[in-house]
């Protein structure tokens, strides 16, 4: 049974074959690592798999046994890179002890600022390849559910916002950041390195601590919102 076993391909549920061993493994990362670092360099347009072969150092006869396809390859580099994203702000977020709301804001714009900009033409691609990708907007929509759920439960932390505020505000105050960000970095990865935006964009870190202080000010002021309706239910 040994021998049999031995001489065949196990698959995974999307057509690509598993890796069998730890050298199988290794190639395997190292192909996603070359498919990352092409897409971050130089971007769609010149993603192919023989660029992949090229990079990783895996022949083209490998890389095509462990992805059948090109795009199923994309589809597996989409998905790793969302979950490097998510797991490098959960732990800056997780790292924070005792904040108040502005602290929170500001970890959490800034961490979320730094990653995509960093590698804004890499999140450009996904965030527009993944349109017509229904498995890669349902990953989004994942994405965002977990995102919210990490800032909430920070900010529910703090001292200086109520629960109820919180519930009032959330929706509000993760979208106004996530959703301008991401349309900042899609921007910002889909023009060539010589092509001008418009006069007077900001830089990406004054944007994201005007982000904070429009996302703080709306917590504050949905705060005394409540506060001077509390005083008027208790007057009556």
């Amino acid at each position: 049974m040994k021998s049999i076993l031995s001489g065949m391909h196990m698959t995974t549920p999307d057509g690509r074959v598993a890796p069998k061993q730890n050298r199988s493994a290794r190639s395997e990362q190292q192909i996603i690592a070359a498919a990352v670092a092409l897409l971050t360099a130089e971007g769609y347009p010149e993603f192919t798999m023989s660029s992949v072969s090229g990079e990783s150092g895996v022949s083209i006869g490998g890389v095509y046994r462990r992805f059948p396809t090109r795009e199923g390859l994309l589809q597996h580099v989409k998905n790793e890179v969302m979950s490097d994203l998510e797991s490098t702000i959960e732990a800056r977020v997780m790292a924070i002890e005792s904040a108040d709301s502005e602290t929170v804001l500001s970890i959490f714009t800034h961490g979320l600022s730094g990653e995509c900009t960093s590698r804004a033409r890499l999140f450009a691609f996904i965030f527009i390849h993944s349109a017509n990708d229904s498995i890669m907007r349902r990953r989004g929509f994942d994405f965002h559910v977990k995102m919210k759920r990490l800032l909430g439960s920070a900010l529910e932390r703090c001292p200086d916002i109520s629960r109820k505020t919180l519930e009032a505000s959330l929706d509000i105050v993760y979208d106004v950041i996530v959703q301008s960000l991401l349309m900042r970095v899609t921007t910002a990865g889909s023009v060539e390195a010589d092509e001008s935006t418009y006069p007077g964009q900001p830089d990406s870190e004054s944007y994201a601590t005007e982000l904070v202080r429009m996302t703080y000010s709306y917590l504050a002021e949905r705060s005394c919102e409540q506060r001077v309706d509390r005083l008027k239910n208790a007057s009556r």
